[in-house]
Order: C-alpha cells, then sequence, then structure tokens
C-alpha cells in the first residue's frame, strides 16, 4: 500500500483533504458542466442519501468558484489548490482554460449548511438558523466598512448581525420570534445585494442540506413542520424567485428528500432537480464503479477480486467511501474474493461492518422499523400494500414514510418503496434467519 495516500473518512473540506495529500476522487470535470454548459439552468438541485460527498463537493465548487474579496483578480489561492497541487486534476488541462478564465476566483459565493437546524421547538430550531446567521455575517462584516455602498444597506446588515448575535436565546417571546423569521427570510438576498454592489459581480448561492430542517421538524418533540416549511419556502422565494435579482448568478443547492416543486421551490427561476440517476450528474456524488476500483489498486493494491466479486463488493458498498473503509477491515491479502465469498464476508464480520447501521438502527422507533420489516417481505412495495400488512393508522404510516425517506433509508419510485440499503437488508434478513425474528 502507498504510504502516502489515505482517505479522511468524514472529512468534507476540499482544501484540507488537498493540504493534508489525502484521497481524492476528482470530481472537478463536472465544474465545466455546472457553469459553462449550454443549459439554461440557474438553480441546480442534487438530491442524494446522506454520505455521498454532496458537503465535499459544495465546499471544492466554493474554493473553485470565490473571489480573494481583499484582492479581486488573484487567483493564486486557486492556482495553488487545483493546479499546482501535483495531482493532475481534470480542471488543471488545457480544456478547462475557458473555465478557470471566466469562473475561477470570479464571484462572491454565499455557501450555507442547514445541517444544524434542529430543536425540539419551532424557537429552538429557528435560534440555531440564527446562529448560522451570525456566522455567515460575521465573516462579511468588512462590508459594513465599504464606501461604495448605502448608509440604509449597511444599517440593514449590521441590525441583522447585531440581532443574531443577541437575541438567539430569547426567541420565548413572540414578538423577538417573529422579527426572528423575517431575519431567516432576508438575510441571504440582503448580503448578495451588498456583495454585487461592492464589486460589481454576481453572486453565487449554495445551500447544502436545505431539507434537514424540515426531517427534524417533522420527529421533535412538538413538531412545527408546518412552520419551518413557511422558513424555507420564503428563503427559497427570496433568493431564487422567477424574476431573479440582477445579483444571481448560479444557485446551487442538495439535500436528500425530493420534496415536490411546488412545496418549497414555488417561484424558483430555471430550476432544475438532478437525482442519482439524472445525467449529467450521475457520477457527481460518491465512488462510481471506476472510481472505487481505482481507489483500491491505488491504496489496496494487496486486495484482489474476481470480476464478479467487486461488482457485489460495489452492490454493498455503493461507492459510499465510510462503507468502502470498513468492508476493507474484514478482507485480507492472502483471498481472491468472488461474489460468494463477499457474501461470506459480510455475513461473518457484520458487527464490523455495520457498525453505522446497528446504531441507526437503535436510533429508530418502533413504527419505523414495522415499515423497514414489511418492505423486506417485497422487493418494491406499493402504499396499499403497507396499508394493508401493517396495523398502523394512514397518517401515522405517511408519518413515518416521510421521516425514513428523509433520513435516506428507503426510496420510492414509480409508485413503489424499496430499501436504499444493501447492507441494512442483508443484515435484517440474516438476523430474522438467525433469530427467527426482525431485531426490535
Amino acid at each position: 500500500m502507498k504510504k502516502d495516500v489515505f482517505l479522511f473518512i468524514g472529512c468534507e473540506n476540499f482544501k484540507t483533504i488537498i493540504e493534508k495529500n489525502a484521497y481524492y476522487v476528482d470530481k472537478t470535470a463536472y465544474l465545466k458542466t455546472l457553469f459553462l454548459s449550454s443549459s439554461e439552468t440557474i438553480i441546480s438541485h442534487f438530491i442524494r442519501p446522506r454520505r455521498f460527498g454532496k458537503t465535499l463537493n459544495l465546499s471544492m465548487i466554493k474554493e473553485f468558484c470565490e473571489l480573494n474579496y481583499k484582492n479581486p483578480g488573484d487567483k493564486s489561492y486557486q492556482q495553488k489548490l487545483f493546479i499546482n497541487n501535483g495531482r493532475k486534476l481534470a480542471v488543471a488541462g488545457d480544456e478547462y482554460k475557458e473555465l478557470r478564465d471566466k469562473i475561477m476566483g470570479e464571484f462572491p459565493v454565499i455557501s450555507i449548511s442547514f445541517k444544524g437546524v434542529e430543536g425540539n421547538t419551532f424557537a429552538s430550531a429557528v435560534s440555531s438558523l440564527l446562529g448560522i446567521i451570525s456566522e455567515l455575517y460575521l465573516k462579511f462584516n468588512f462590508l459594513t466598512k465599504s464606501e461604495k455602498l448605502e448608509d440604509t444597506l449597511k444599517s440593514k446588515f449590521k441590525d441583522i448581525l447585531e440581532f443574531s448575535n443577541l437575541e438567539y436565546s430569547n426567541l420565548y417571546d413572540r414578538e423577538k420570534l417573529s422579527k426572528a423569521v423575517s431575519v431567516c427570510e432576508v438575510f441571504i438576498p440582503s448580503l448578495a445585494q451588498m456583495l454585487f454592489r461592492e464589486y460589481g459581480r454576481q453572486v453565487i448561492v449554495m445551500i447544502d442540506e436545505y431539507d434537514v430542517p424540515l426531517q427534524k421538524a417533522v420527529v421533535a418533540k412538538e413538531p412545527y413542520y408546518d412552520e419551518m416549511l413557511e422558513i424555507v419556502r420564503k428563503i427559497s422565494v427570496s433568493t431564487f424567485k422567477q424574476n431573479p435579482d440582477p445579483w444571481l448568478y448560479k444557485g446551487i443547492i442538495t439535500g436528500c428528500l425530493r420534496i415536490a416543486h411546488q412545496s418549497v421551490f414555488t417561484d424558483a427561476n430555471n430550476f432544475t432537480t438532478y437525482g442519482m440517476s439524472d445525467v449529467p450528474y450521475t457520477g457527481f456524488f460518491g465512488f462510481t464503479k471506476e472510481e472505487t476500483e481505482s481507489y483500491f489498486k491505488e491504496r489496496f493494491p494487496e486486495i484482489k477480486f474476481t470480476k464478479e466479486g467487486f461488482n457485489r463488493f460495489y452492490e454493498y458498498t455503493k461507492g459510499i467511501p465510510m462503507y468502502i473503509n470498513s468492508f476493507y477491515n474484514a478482507l485480507s491479502s492472502h483471498e481472491t474474493y468472488d461474489e460468494d465469498l463477499i457474501d461470506y464476508i459480510f455475513l461473518n464480520n457484520m458487527d464490523q461492518i455495520l457498525v453505522m447501521w446497528i446504531r441507526i438502527w437503535g436510533t429508530l422507533n418502533n413504527y419505523e422499523k414495522s415499515i423497514i420489516c414489511a418492505m423486506l417481505k417485497e422487493d418494491h412495495i406499493t402504499w396499499s400494500d403497507l396499508e394493508k400488512n401493517l396495523d398502523m393508522a394512514p397518517a401515522t404510516l405517511n408519518k413515518y414514510i416521510k421521516t425514513l425517506q428523509d433520513k435516506g433509508i428507503i426510496n420510492y419510485y414509480n409508485g413503489k418503496y424499496s430499501l436504499e440499503d444493501l447492507m441494512l437488508e442483508t443484515w435484517l434478513n440474516h438476523e430474522k434467519e438467525r433469530t427467527g425474528v426482525y431485531p426490535y
């Protein structure tokens, strides 16, 4: 194994991966498709399950595109990170010169993640969102000293920052909670307008894990889905509206759940959702089969597979780095792994390979577990069959199917539901064979 090749499991920062010489599956070729294709798409909405590298890709996009705010026009940071790093990334090639000239280091970027927006009550969830706003505004606090910007813009910026910093813990007061909701609705366009006027350049807006607040709202001690949906919808309307403000260049959104367009992105301009099988971005997230094979050859050359054995390995791991490394720990350099041997290794090392899934299973409630176990009886199952097979009120079934979709555990396609993860499915069926019952 090469000593200088390693993988940062869970690392979502592109800069850290490159600077620490960690293993990186090159996704920079997709920047050309994203920014220079003839598509009229302005807002790109990427739907992938958890652990597929959504946040890392957004980090890569941000590092490539973001303007040097102190010295606009200076691209030495990107030159070092993407071009002169010895990795021969796709974006360093001659055919990407136009992309580097037009996009690299050319745009103000507003990048936020809703991953931590949660709470047992609506007020506590809004409080966590104010924390994200505060952090973002502190980064751009230098705009308040601008000589180009009007005092009214700078005053509004200061008001948003001050309120987010000082009042986040006082939202039990109805008036302050109402003011907080108003702040959440306008913080992106307010900042974007200032950046556009300061630099005379359009702004790229990226929202990672946009649907997490909605997922958390459903399962909260005091559920608040409708209230949170209204906030997320208004953020969308104010940022990605049909007749966009002149400051918007590109919007990029990621999430786990394909929420109906009309639910959140009502007035989004030139909006396109890309699922796992939607071209041209099928390989943009996670490891493709070819990338997984290259990863093994470079990092684990001592591990040998037959063609069928590797296909089975990929079917289990789905190109998810955490799965790949967990499975690798159970493999030996003394074997050549065919399909049967991969199945045997998995079945006999479940506790080691499935640590994450066993923990997740322990966090599910009995309603969620019952739905999953009912789905194991058929490869694909309709809503009506689930309702027939489960002693569960329709509203309850609807609620927990939604939470399981949000968690990336089940999938819905062409009128039927199915489990998303072969590892989980195999483990549950094995436990049923071993003990006579599914684990509860």
